[in-house]
């Protein structure tokens, strides 16, 4: 699952540290970018044929980045300020309960 999402963890990281000193207004460009890495690992996913071992995992992968990506087309659509960065960062923190999940259920 780190090999299909690494530029979209990649992009997260990196609007994370932007959205530390950046007015929201300037964060649109880093948006945008999360928003194409995150469809093309959404992309990617679908396409996986997984045993079945391992489809609860690669379904709560999904679950993020398809929280991932609505997050974000609102946040770069949207007027910005910080309700909007508050209400992005509280949508991925969703998403990563889903990401953990499927990462915790590969674990011995």
């Amino acid at each position: 699952m780190d090999a299909f999402e690494a530029e979209l963890t990649s992009a997260l990281a990196q609007f994370e540290a932007t959205a530390v000193d950046a007015n929201s207004s300037a964060l649109r460009p880093e948006a945008l970018r999360v928003l194409e890495k995150a469809r093309a690992a959404r992309d990617a996913l679908e396409a996986l044929q997984v045993s079945p071992g391992l489809t609860a995992a690669w379904r709560e992968e999904l679950l993020f980045v398809n929280h991932v990506i609505p997050a974000f087309q609102r946040f770069a659509g949207g007027e910005g300020g910080p309700a909007a960065l508050e209400e992005l960062r509280s949508i991925l923190g969703r998403g990563r309960i889903h990401q953990k999940r499927g990462r915790d259920s590969l674990r011995p």
